[in-house]
């Protein structure tokens, strides 16, 4: 009886120590796990870019950002997103490049940014200008988390040498512009104001490329320092070109000037000078007829208009910037009716006008 006490004793001492053993194990496990987890969530079997991207690929040699999402689309466009950041929001290139601009590009004499290495869904939501040399180097799926993990990362040396070939392809073209203006038999034309135009619109993007080059590859973005290529200084240029383009302005029942004076503050917005003369290369000729109406119950008067014009170049005798609209205005009175239709034609014009010219300087 003593014996088969001390025996169960004996028993319920080595399952109690079994009991003991694994529950020490389960805990050791479970605060190994939990002490794994780092700020941003990953587990101990996550690669360490995720935690420590430097020590992987050292800031000297690259820029990488992790990114992280419930799928890799948002995770990646998340990791691009951290690398664009690197360059500032002011850096940034915001503006739609125009018909003109793409097809030069397409002809190879203006540089092309493309990434075919990235998701094309994530390339959609972003500027192309932005992820030039950007590649998604790693990736990881945290099954237990439901979280992707992605690693932005570009190559410091690719990148400037990409941008550096940009820059360079850029100012060629800069350079060419400018030296047919230069050339010109004639240097004060509305041609050449084309030309500087699009060389200004190549410089913007430039200009870009050589403040992203700048944080870089500072001492490569040096080696672009030439200041008549940048935007500034072909706008300046533009301008100069505009002040010595006189424009006779034309308009028929213009009784009040009010729509002379809208055609010369629009070509102002140019840059251009406006005249009354009549010896001058540029004319603009514009035939405004108005004629009144009136409702069928006699209580409603119409100011029915029909405008149409040109801007031309009578040296060679041809419409460079044609225009043309119509339309109605109602008032109590013929008068009111009247004033309200020229108001009308002041802002049409403003509009229609710009817009004709704008297609003009885009075609050269």
């Amino acid at each position: 009886m003593y014996k088969m006490s001390i025996t169960k004793r004996v028993f319920f001492l080595i399952v109690g120590c079994s009991v003991f053993l694994t529950a020490c194990t389960s805990t050791s496990t479970a605060a190994r796990s939990e002490a794994s987890v780092s700020s941003s969530g990953s587990v101990a079997s996550a690669p360490e870019w995720i935690t420590q991207p430097s020590l992987v690929y050292p800031n000297a040699k690259y820029f990488a950002y992790v990114g992280t999402g419930a799928d890799r689309v948002s995770a990646e466009l998340q990791a691009i997103q951290g690398i664009i950041s690197i360059f500032g929001q002011s850096i940034s290139t915001t503006t739609t490049a125009t018909q003109r601009l793409k097809s030069a590009q397409e002809k190879g004499t203006v540089a092309s940014s493309t990434n075919a290495t990235l998701d094309q869904e994530v390339v959609k939501k972003v500027n192309q200008d932005d992820v030039i040399a950007i590649d998604i180097k790693e990736s990881f799926h945290d099954e237990k988390r439901g979280t992707w993990y992605v690693l932005a990362l570009m190559d410091r040396a690719k990148a400037s040498s990409l941008y550096s070939a940009m820059i360079s392809k850029n100012d060629t073209q800069i350079a060419y512009l400018r030296e047919a203006v230069s050339s010109s038999k004639d240097v004060y034309t509305m041609q050449n104001y084309a030309r500087l135009d699009f060389a200004r619109e190549i410089a913007v993007i430039t200009d870009t490329y050589i403040e992203r080059l700048r944080i870089i590859n500072s001492s490569e973005a040096a080696k672009f320092s030439n200041d008549a290529l940048t935007a500034v200084a072909i706008k300046r240029a533009q301008q100069d070109i505009a002040k010595k383009i006189p424009i006779c302005i034309k308009v028929t029942n213009d009784t009040d000037g009010r729509i002379a004076k809208t055609f010369a503050s629009t070509l102002s917005e140019y840059g251009f000078t406006s005249t009354g003369g009549s010896k001058e290369r540029y004319v603009v000729n514009c035939d405004m007829q108005l004629a009144s109406t009136t409702s069928a119950n006699g209580k409603t008067h119409f100011c029915e208009y029909t405008v149409s014009g040109t801007l031309t170049d009578t040296s060679i005798g041809e419409d460079l910037v044609p225009f043309t609209f119509s339309g109605r205005d109602g008032s109590t009175t013929a008068q009111n009716a009247e004033s309200r239709a020229r108001t009308k034609i002041a802002s049409l014009i403003q509009t229609n006008f710009t817009k004709a010219l704008d297609a003009y300087l885009q075609s050269k």
